[in-house]
């Protein structure tokens, strides 16, 4: 870790060195105009204190020892790109260290994303480490075929890419259809790489039909290959009003690979939201989602799960199957409203989140306050609420409760 530090720090002088010592200002035109390199960053303080649910089923499979009641990490993030006479080189970076206090640190290094290309006209092609983004939902994205899952405690944190070659092609017209778009990728599955997207060594490939028609962004798309079964697609995002937009978005998995306590079953499913984001005159911005997949879990299906778990002869297995992943089973409900400077208090956003799952009744209730009264600084405190009762989704959740401090300074 302490290498990627350095090494970071090195960076940000030969960076800001101009700045610092520079002689006697010369106006000079060539230094307003877009420069072809480009450097970016940030550094990330993260505390995390944790309140435990110690009778909850999950707890057991997870901690058959005492728990640490809090830990912290710190994440420095370096961003850099070149852009040139149509070739483009973009490189995203993290180094990670998380500490907690029994001592057991852990130093990580990640190429968030990597990758080169070539644009021409209307066409381009990129090869490399690269995230897609496919899909209009803001915490869940069923049609998102080649992205990894968002963190629904903090749906629009940067996410690591997958391996990929992608060409796109894109047409402008003056009707009624003002934009068309197609982006074909490409991508293999193996040992070494993409492992999270499919379940066999193989090539694969996928793609995205985009349409502007009527002022309604339209994605239809699709993913085929060796490593896993067929995807099909589709998503809308359309402005009602203009401060009313309103999104859906539809998958269909074939030959899905499902595991239940005694073994796995192959079936076909499917997974569909619809949602809207407001803005209301006094800058109160609200967010909703319904989430419905058909191959999650059902209340009967979990009901055997917390059975297990109770008396698990393999707590390994059960801890890291799909029944303690985030959201295992049919419906949910996501709920967001954050109000910019209430009263008049400066650079102070205040929001609060609700998860819920639809069947259970059980939730999650997240508030949050959000202060940016230092230049390119952030402050958050958010506390995490659980609640549910016995056998359901969040009431049998590792900890009933979590308190987040976080402090991000880019540059």
């Amino acid at each position: 870790m302490t290498k990627y530090i350095k090494g970071g720090a090195f960076l940000l002088c030969l960076f800001f060195s101009p700045a610092l010592f520079g002689g006697e200002y010369d106006f000079d035109m060539s230094e307003i105009e877009k420069k072809p390199y480009s450097f970016d960053g940030s550094i990330e303080l993260l505390s995390n204190i944790y309140g435990y649910d110690r009778d909850s089923a999950l707890f057991r499979l997870k901690y058959p020892e005492k728990p640490e009641k809090y830990d912290y990490s710190a994440d420095l993030r370096l961003n850099g790109g070149y852009e040139a006479n149509g070739f483009r080189y973009v490189v995203k970076t993290s180094a990670k260290h998380t500490a907690q206090p029994d001592g057991d640190d852990n130093s990580e290094f990640t190429f968030m994303e990597q990758y080169a290309g070539f644009s021409s006209g209307n066409f381009s092609l990129t090869a490399g480490k690269m995230t897609m983004k496919w899909g209009k939902g803001y915490a869940f994205n069923p049609a998102a075929f080649l992205d990894r899952p968002k963190n629904i405690d903090s749906p629009e944190d940067a996410m690591e890419g997958y391996q990929l070659v992608a060409a796109d092609y894109t047409r402008s017209f003056s009707g009624s259809l003002k934009t068309v778009s197609y982006t074909q990728t490409a991508y293999a599955v193996n040992d070494d790489m993409n492992q999270t997207l499919g379940t066999d060594n193989g090539l694969n490939h996928a793609g995205k039909l985009y349409l502007l028609l009527n002022d309604t962004d339209i994605d239809l798309m699709y993913s085929a290959g060796e490593s896993r079964g067929r995807r099909f697609g589709m998503d809308f995002s359309k402005n009602i009003l203009t401060n009313l937009e309103i999104h859906g978005e539809y998958a269909q998995y074939k030959d899905v690979r499902r595991q239940l306590i005694n073994g796995y079953e192959t079936t076909d499913t499917s997974n569909w939201l619809i949602g809207a984001r407001y803005l209301t005159e006094s800058d109160v911005t609200y967010i909703i989602e319904y989430f419905r997949k058909s191959g999650g879990y059902t209340q009967d299906e979990m009901d055997r799960f917390y059975q297990a778990a109770e008396n698990a002869g393999n707590p390994d297995m059960l801890a890291n199957s799909p029944y303690t992943r985030n959201n295992p089973m049919r419906s949910y409900v996501y709920l967001r409203a954050s109000v910019k400077e209430p009263f008049d208090i400066l650079y102070f956003t205040p929001a609060l989140t609700m998860t819920a799952n639809a069947e259970d009744g059980s939730f999650s209730l997240a508030p949050e306050a959000v202060w940016t009264g230092i230049t390119n600084a952030e402050f958050k405190l958010k506390i995490y609420l659980l609640s549910g009762g016995d056998n359901t989704e969040f009431g049998e959740k590792v900890m009933d409760r979590r308190l987040e401090a976080r402090f991000k300074y880019y540059f």
